[in-house]
């Protein structure tokens, strides 16, 4: 599989960095979604709290596409912000869409 990565396409970087960051990528996913069962909590609730959609984390958990460094930044922080979403307490994600929702 080839890299999309902007980075790559500029080649500002070696194939090999981009092969090891989709394989880190995959596992990243896979435990963030293993995290989300865990707690209960949905992936189109977790989707909607880190303002993507659900087809765009589909794409990057086949490997379509990867997201750039500003949007799994913000994927990881709504995951942290959520207990890593290892606590099962619920509660937590709700008031953090709450104040999503807010702005």
């Amino acid at each position: 599989q080839e890299c999309t990565c902007k980075n790559h396409a500029l080649m500002q970087h070696e194939v090999e960095f981009c092969e090891v960051s989709v394989v880190d990528l995959n596992s990243e996913i896979e435990a963030i979604e293993s995290g989300l069962l865990e707690a209960g909590v949905t992936l189109t609730k977790f989707c909607f709290l880190a303002k993507i959609s659900v087809s765009t984390w589909t794409r990057w958990r086949s490997g379509v596409v990867a997201p750039n460094f500003s949007t799994w930044s913000r994927v990881e922080a709504t995951y942290e912000d959520m207990g890593g979403a290892r606590s099962k307490d619920v509660s937590q994600v709700h008031s953090i869409s709450q104040s999503e929702g807010a702005t």
